[in-house]
């Protein structure tokens, strides 16, 4: 499923489980929301 493998490249792009369970600011989450909404629309459409 796309959203599973999505969530990966997420987990590897910020080095794993220890940051992704890190509180965010909201301006820091909104951006990695930006990205992984990229990532998910790049894989799907292109």
């Amino acid at each position: 499923r796309a959203d599973i493998e999505v969530l990966t490249l997420f987990e590897l792009k910020i080095g794993g489980y220890e940051v992704f369970n890190a509180k965010f600011s909201e301006k820091t989450l909104n951006t990695i929301l930006l990205e992984i909404s990229l990532i998910y629309f790049s894989k799907k459409f292109l």
